[in-house]
């Protein structure tokens, strides 16, 4: 059995369903390189059904990229990336 942990006691009233994508190395605020999660949940119970398994990871990695250019993107522009 999985056991799920809120961060907060509000997130027992909305938090039924979550998908996890590890997005490797990102460039945060500070231009330090880190290892990144994207996160998405919603309120319903089994919003995220094995059926789409291959659409939802398709979609996931073309989000991930973009997130991971962005922060890089970002990290350029202000002048912190190492």
């Amino acid at each position: 059995m999985i056991e799920f942990y809120y961060y907060s006691d509000e997130q027992r009233s909305y938090l039924r369903s979550i998908v996890l994508h590890f997005l490797g190395q990102v460039c945060d605020e500070t231009g330090k390189m880190v290892d990144a999660v994207l996160s998405v949940d919603a309120d319903e119970p089994n919003a995220f059904e094995e059926s789409e398994k291959e659409d939802l990871q398709l979609c996931l990695l073309e989000f991930a990229q973009r997130i991971t250019f962005e922060m890089l993107l970002r990290c350029l522009l202000e002048g912190g990336a190492e």
